[in-house]
């Protein structure tokens, strides 16, 4: 469904999922306005709608799990298409794909940055800048999101050459707006985020809110996979020096590996969150960890039980940080303490990225065994780093956006290989299949480039 028709759809939904008292319905353009501050509050606060139903064709596609032959016919085409790596145009993405989702939350974050404008000056100033703040965070992190699947991965020789995506950036749905060079588009991206930082609070009252520590992180986690490694320890830095609140999980209350759900949802790593749709492929009876990845754990690991579970002779997948079984996306700690021992470690200061290293690795070995790590060289402590990367941040929608990245690498590049009735199938390190078509329902109604 294109970005047009969906508007609709978007507007309608703001009438019905917030307070009437605060909804008036335009009768030609059926807009329904917000008024007031804590109307335009409330559409970022949506939970269901800006914190849920983020991307995960990435996840399905970056082989970290397999699922059983005769569950492949039950995934959607999305799902199916994701799975086998097929750069396939012809399909429509329906109302729940990751395009239509995104690109939702974008048109809430436009409407949210349009009307504060025209607010009386007599508005409290510290919440119109924590709102502005939060609108220009989401709309960031969700075109970060599109980026990393609709778009090529980022390299600085091509950028001003590559196509980008679609940058709406008002509320102005009949707006007829072509895709963006992929340097434009992450240039709008850092642009958001840098306004951002300034605006938002240290502390927020719930983690699906966004704050400056969230702001830190999530530029972080850009920076890097840009291959910017400098930038993404500056702002790794920033996020630690306010929150680097670590699970212990020797023993933590925010985990109990006896439950179904042993990670305790909005738990002290977490910094914003934000939750991956509800696939089939990510199914607790579908999903299947693969071996491999499972084995990358060692005996004394006590992630092992907190992630996974032992299913007969196969393993399932239970660690997400959300507390359900949805997968979590969000920004925490762990991945940016990670992010700033790899950047050290590509910078050759090889004794603060193993300080950082094994401040994560004593939080997760059993104490009674946990040895620290010591690596002189820098290029076999970076693939230590890269591995613990893998291990500690699977299932969280990171993996698709670092192989883009390690796969400009020779030294770190990876073949991914799946199975399926007895058919081989492989995915190279610099293959188009990297980008997803888009929906072929959105580049019909509005002339958009398709991907090749």
């Amino acid at each position: 469904m294109s970005i047009l028709k969906y508007s609709a759809w978007l507007l309608i939904g703001l009438a019905t999922s917030c307070n009437q008292e605060w909804l008036d319905v335009k009768p030609v353009q059926s807009m329904v306005i917000p008024k007031t501050i804590a109307d335009y509050e409330a559409v970022l606060d949506n939970v269901n709608m800006m914190n849920s139903n983020y991307i995960g064709i990435g996840e399905v596609a970056s082989a970290d799990f397999y699922i059983a032959d005769d569950f492949y016919s039950r995934l959607i085409d999305d799902e199916r298409i994701a799975y086998l790596w097929k750069l396939d145009p012809s399909y429509s993405s329906n109302m729940a794909g990751d395009w239509t989702y995104a690109y939702q939350r974008i048109l809430r974050t436009n409407i949210v940055l349009g009307g504060l404008l025209n607010l009386k000056q007599e508005v409290n100033t510290s919440r119109l800048k924590e709102l502005k703040g939060s609108a220009l965070f989401f709309r960031a992190f969700n075109y970060f999101q599109l980026a990393q699947v609709f778009a090529g991965p980022y390299a600085a020789s091509v950028t001003d050459k590559e196509l980008g995506l679609p940058l709406r950036l008002t509320a102005n749905v009949n707006e007829n707006v072509g895709r963006s060079t992929l340097k434009g588009l992450y240039v709008q991206i850092l642009d958001d985020l840098m306004q951002a930082k300034d605006l938002l609070p240290m502390h927020v009252i719930s983690k699906t809110r966004s704050s400056k520590s969230a702001a830190y992180a999530l530029l972080s986690r850009i920076y890097l996979s840009m291959s910017d490694y400098d930038n993404a320890l500056v702002y790794a830095d920033s996020c630690l020096l306010e929150h680097n609140s670590l699970m212990d999980y020797n023993d933590d209350g925010d985990i109990n590996p006896q439950l179904t759900n042993p990670i305790k949802q909005m738990n002290r790593e977490t910094l914003f969150l934000a939750r991956i749709g509800n696939y089939s492929a990510f199914s607790p009876a579908t999903l299947i960890v693969d071996e491999y990845l499972y084995k990358l754990y060692g005996l004394h690991d006590l992630r092992k039980k907190v992630f996974f579970r032992e299913d007969g002779t196969l393993v399932r997948y239970k660690g997400s940080y959300d507390g359900t079984r949805l997968l979590f996306c969000g920004l925490s700690t762990s991945e940016i303490l990670l992010n700033r021992a790899e950047c050290y470690a590509r910078k050759g200061l090889v004794d603060s990225a193993l300080e950082d290293l094994n401040a994560l690795l004593k939080m997760r070995i059993d104490k009674n065994h946990f040895l620290p790590i010591s690596i002189a060289d820098k290029d076999i402590l970076l693939k230590e780093i890269l591995l613990e990367r893998r291990k500690e941040l699977c299932f969280r929608g990171l993996r698709w956006s670092d192989l883009r990245r390690l796969n400009q690498d020779p030294k770190t590049e990876t073949v991914l290989t799946r199975e399926l009735a007895g058919t081989h199938y492989e995915l190279l390190p610099g293959s188009a299949r990297y980008t997803f078509a888009i929906p072929n329902q959105e580049v019909l109604l509005t002339g958009i480039e398709q991907n090749n």
